[in-house]
């Protein structure tokens, strides 16, 4: 039941997330922020595995609802950290992928954040 419970919440604040992305949307280096949720992943429990960064230099400034993914990405990371043993490494990675809009009149640049 609390594993039912705990992928509900998930799901909602995903859900949540996708409806306000444009909403409260500001500049955000996303790169900054996960070296950040990690430091504070690192103060908030006393044993956990090693967490390896590959951040990409070519992520930039990306307009986007700091908020929603900053809680996205914690949830995720949790769930990695949960379920990594403490002699374990969990490796988080950046990249970006640029992609034409389908009427070809805009470049847009897609961040990948992989965590493995």
């Amino acid at each position: 039941a609390e594993e039912i419970n705990r992928s509900r919440n998930a799901t909602n604040k995903f859900l949540s997330f996708l409806d306000a992305w444009q909403l409260k949307a500001r500049p955000c280096d996303i790169n900054e922020m996960l070296k950040s949720l990690i430091v504070e992943f690192k103060e908030r429990f006393d044993t956990m595995p090693q967490i390896r960064l590959n951040l990409s230099p070519e992520i930039s400034i990306m307009r986007i609802n700091h908020n929603l993914l900053k809680m996205a990405l914690e949830n995720v990371i949790q769930n990695a950290v949960e379920a990594t043993d403490f002699d374990g490494e969990i490796l988080i990675s950046t990249n970006s992928e640029i992609h034409p809009s389908p009427d070809r009149r805009e470049v847009n640049q897609w961040i990948n954040i992989e965590i493995f």
